[in-house]
């Protein structure tokens, strides 16, 4: 619950960089990073979570969508890093699942795998 607390707060609070929001079927993402990687990211999500659940055929669609927040560098996500070594991490909450990731850029290579967290089950 601190990490989704700590989401909203920084949505909220940010003064150095514009937050904006970026919604797809599946996903809200808050991100400084900009619209278009913000639009890359989500659009990325939604090809992860077609690929893991087309064999198994889901129709089921989740009550929210999950909530992603993308910093535009590492420096921006570091009050709300967990420990040193995570660029990204997950939280399921009872009402909501949340995706915190330390940059749109570099989540490719270093904190989507950790964000892909939901699918493998």
């Amino acid at each position: 619950m601190r990490a989704a607390s700590a989401i909203l707060l920084a949505v909220s609070t940010a003064h150095s960089r514009e937050w904006i929001k970026i919604t797809s079927e599946n996903f809200e993402l808050f991100t400084t990073a900009g619209e278009g990687n913000g639009k890359a990211a989500i659009r990325h999500f939604e090809q992860i979570r077609a690929f893991f659940l087309t064999p198994i055929k889901s129709q089921s669609k989740p009550l929210h969508r999950v909530r992603l927040a993308g910093f535009s560098s590492e420096k921006e996500f570091e009050p709300y890093r967990p420990s040193a070594a995570a660029a990204a991490y997950y939280l399921p909450t009872a009402d909501r699942e949340y995706i915190v990731m330390s940059t749109l850029t570099s989540s490719v290579t270093r904190g989507w795998p950790t964000s892909i967290r939901p699918w493998r089950r």
